[in-house]
């Protein structure tokens, strides 16, 4: 039925993103599963990521990490959900064991599904809501649960400290950062002498297609790292070299690494198995 482990309470996570496609069927998650089971410590997935209609992530993520030790961590966004759904979100995951949630803003809605933002609620609001219970307390109580709630952080953002912060203050325990192109973006101060958990993001560029794709995503690739790309030979060896050699890099920065594969998990498990 699910983990109970906390992911505060291991010293260097290993996570990576499912991302379920838009094919009929479960056989992709239980290949993923299969795939990943063993190789690391948590699992996330998105909510309807760049806002077009996709599995549920609480879904998703019970037929992944069922009966097994792999954290779960589904997506919650207010875009989507007034904080009925949201509530009732929370309490479908209790039921199935999930304690873990990454509270985001989401991608904007795609103009071919033709619907608005819900927003009732923002980012900060849940954070404080799911992690506290403030709303739910009655409703989660029978489940005896002990929330961890997790956010994102933008390095590259000016005012990120105060940001996360913020989130931090609300209850969020443990950040998931933009994926990382440049290193030295994460080598600040205040991230060294941080009291949360921190994860570094990852997203390997296995095809040079993917360069402006990834971009276009608000992802900064510095040119160096971009001529870099563009030159390999064998593109999936560079970001496990790359990856890795962030990882050593970054030590006492990062409390471990959250890579987001693009649904290549035969990568991700690669990867998870050198590291």
């Amino acid at each position: 039925m699910g983990s109970r482990k906390n992911i505060m309470n291991i010293k260097f996570v290993k996570s990576v993103e499912i991302l379920p496609s838009k094919k009929s069927g479960i056989d992709e998650l239980l290949k993923a599963r299969e795939n990943l089971i063993n190789s690391v410590d948590a699992m996330t997935s998105p909510n309807n990521p760049r806002g077009y209609p996709g599995i549920d992530p609480v879904m998703a993520l019970w037929l992944v990490t069922r009966d097994s030790d792999v954290i779960a961590i589904p997506h919650l966004t207010p875009r989507d959900n007034n904080r009925l759904a949201l509530y009732s979100k929370v309490v479908t995951a209790a039921k199935f064991n999930i304690n873990h949630f990454f509270i985001i803003g989401g991608d904007t809605i795609d103009s071919r599904v033709n619907s608005k933002p819900v927003m009732e609620m923002d980012v900060l609001s849940t954070i404080e809501e799911i992690a506290n219970q403030s709303i739910g307390r009655n409703f989660l109580k029978e489940y005896n649960e002990n929330i961890v709630v997790g956010a994102i952080m933008n390095p590259h953002r000016l005012q990120e400290k105060e940001i996360v912060n913020s989130k931090y203050d609300k209850g969020a325990r443990f950040f998931i950062t933009h994926s990382v192109f440049d290193t030295e973006v994460l080598k600040q101060d205040w991230i060294a002498k941080r009291n949360f958990k921190l994860m570094a993001g990852f997203i390997p560029i296995l095809k040079k297609s993917q360069l402006d794709i990834t971009e276009s995503l608000d992802m900064r690739i510095p040119k160096n790292m971009r001529d870099r790309i563009l030159n390999s030979s064998d593109l999936e060896e560079f970001f496990i070299n790359y990856i890795s050699e962030s990882i050593d890099d970054l030590k006492g920065y990062i409390d471990g690494i959250h890579l987001m594969p693009l649904g290549r998990n035969q990568f991700a498990k690669k990867l998870m198995e050198v590291l």
